[in-house]
């Protein structure tokens, strides 16, 4: 046996031993009101899902913030920008072939210049968001639209390009923490109407009063996110006084798993053609059939790779590694709003 398909049988009995976990755990809320009706009806099924895991994430921030700051790009990143992709581009907008090479170009410029940074390389800040702003501009020039339109939100994307690019650390700055509800409010307004707008809403209310508690000390004294290997304060916080800088790298914490939990999670459930929960066999065959068997085994190899080069490597180098290659998609993000303000577009559906 090939070890492709050794790897491919194994990878049928983690998915087999997965759906029967999957089933146990419906048996068992199926005995209660709440799991018959999250069985049954999706946007209910969504709610309990963004509630829960909005729980969780606050949990585990007071519980051990250095590890969900280290571990969750580490375990999740790879997975999460997969998501990115196949929603923004695969299963988005029909994108044009040079609308993709348009926004292929200056991304991976800007890859480029980031993972020569890391390695010890000039940095070039005001490049890196020139870039960023490039691919926001070609996607929404090259929108199918009216012209005013257009023009419209391409001005608007230049006045904002302007001064970040004079200013580029600030920008940067306003990235890195924005970057993290912007999920969220792709979420709200791009995905398609399954999901009612009360509980949309609960979900978002919910983000936010955990956000505001980060923010108003609830945690003061219980979660300190920065030790002598592993602080992020000087780069999330730059200027802070102690204790404000730790709310704020809490809150970014908080806030980056929601991000994880919204493209792993929500979108796809939100997404789906079907209404019902999803086996992860489902899973499994739909993201072959978007990807391709070939990619697809590439990307169950990076996802791998990048934690396990953390176990011999340092896990800190080995998370800026990742971020610097990841950190196209942020701006892959923002140009895809850009694309679909123009056209008037959700994700997976036709313009209006």
């Amino acid at each position: 046996m090939s070890p492709l398909a050794r790897a491919a049988s194994l990878a049928e009995v983690a998915v087999g031993v997965l759906d029967g976990g999957r089933r146990w755990l419906w048996r068992h809320a199926a005995r209660t009101d709440l799991g018959r009706t999250c069985a049954r009806d999706r946007s209910t099924r969504i709610l309990a899902l963004g509630l829960g895991h909005i729980l969780v994430a606050f949990t585990v921030v007071g519980l051990v913030p250095l590890w969900l700051l280290l571990l969750s790009p580490l375990v999740l990143g790879v997975p999460h920008v997969v998501a990115d992709v196949r929603y923004l581009v695969i299963r988005g907008p029909s994108l044009r072939p040079e609308t993709l090479v348009a926004l292929v170009v200056p991304l991976a410029a800007m890859t480029g210049l980031s993972v020569m940074e890391v390695m010890g390389g000039p940095s070039y800040p005001n490049v890196d968001v020139a870039l960023g702003f490039a691919a926001i501009a070609l996607a929404v020039s090259l929108a199918p639209a009216s012209g005013r339109r257009r023009a419209c939100v391409l001005a608007g994307v230049v006045a904002l390009a302007v001064p970040a690019i004079l200013a580029p650390y600030v920008a940067m700055m306003v990235l890195l923490h924005g970057h993290n509800v912007i999920a969220m409010v792709i979420w709200l307004c791009w995905t398609r109407r399954t999901v009612r707008l009360a509980h949309r809403i609960a979900i978002l209310f919910a983000a936010i009063v955990a956000t505001a508690a980060l923010l108003a000390g609830v945690l003061d004294g219980i979660a300190w996110a920065g030790g002598p290997d592993f602080d992020l304060a000087p780069a999330l916080a730059p200027g802070l006084d102690p204790v404000m800088a730790n709310r704020l790298v809490l809150v970014y914490a908080f806030l980056q798993a929601l991000h994880y939990v919204i493209w792993l999670r929500l979108i796809p459930s939100t997404q789906s053609q079907t209404p019902a929960a999803s086996t992860f066999r489902r899973s499994l065959a739909s993201l072959r059939a978007d990807f391709g068997a070939v990619a697809l085994a590439a990307i169950v190899v990076v996802a791998l790779a990048v934690p396990t080069l953390a176990c011999v490597y340092e896990p800190a180098r080995v998370r800026d590694l990742y971020l610097s290659v990841a950190l196209f998609h942020g701006w892959l993000e923002l140009a895809v709003i850009g694309y679909l303000v123009v056209t008037r577009q959700r994700l997976g559906e036709p313009a209006a």
